[in-house]
């Protein structure tokens, strides 16, 4: 078949199988980076593209396939012409599809390299696909990840203060609020009070002050 790319028409083989992926934001992403790692040649362990058993994988590594999805982002492997979005590229009822080149007139094709992350990466393939396969397998589960880390953020300023004193949730509001070291196990510490009481005297001062002037 023939595939056309920007003004320079390629004899190409189209490559590839039907995944079946677990309904998993983990095992979503870990295909998306089987599907990278088909493209550019990837030296790193493979169970981090093992989707099958993305539950063996222990919370160091899951977040080791967090950072390379951040690192082979989609707008990094379209701004290289890796990914080819569009249906131009694809066989109807497909949503992505791998490609072998076979013309070399090209500036990206088996044997060539290109840079991402500093590394120069050789380059296997091409794959083509559409907005609903990177919304899917890429912009979701990462959406997913990222509210994720937002509670979990959230839980450790403010729900650390169980059982602690009134100064002690009113430590972990300001640290909240103005981003600062925050609550911990030792929230019920004499320094971390004399802290919130001193901000709460200021927050009063401010107030008062405020309505004199007014």
């Amino acid at each position: 078949m023939s595939l056309t790319l920007g003004y320079e028409s390629l004899n190409v083989k189209m490559t590839g199988t039907k995944a079946d992926v677990p309904d998993n934001d983990l095992a979503i992403l870990m295909y998306y980076l089987s599907c990278v790692f088909a493209i550019i040649k990837f030296d790193g362990d493979e169970k981090y593209t093992d989707y099958e058993n993305y539950y063996l994988l222990s919370t160091e590594e899951e977040q080791t396939v967090v950072g390379l999805a951040c690192l082979f982002n989609p707008k990094i492997m379209i701004e290289s012409s890796l990914f080819l979005v569009g249906s131009n590229f694809l066989p109807p009822g497909n949503n992505n599809k791998f490609y072998q080149i076979s013309n070399n007139k090209i500036g990206i094709h088996v044997n060539s390299e290109i840079m991402i992350g500093g590394v120069s990466r050789k380059v296997l393939k091409v794959m083509a696909c559409n907005e609903s396969w990177l919304r899917r397998n890429y912009f979701n589960p990462m959406k997913s990840y990222r509210n994720k880390l937002i509670d979990d953020n959230y839980n450790k300023k403010i729900g650390c203060c169980d059982n602690c004193c009134w100064l002690d949730y009113v430590y972990c509001l300001f640290s909240f609020l103005l981003c600062f070291c925050g609550c911990d196990e030792d929230c019920g510490s004499t320094t971390k009070r004399t802290i919130a009481f001193i901000l709460l005297i200021l927050i009063i001062a401010l107030i008062i002050f405020i309505c004199i002037e007014i």
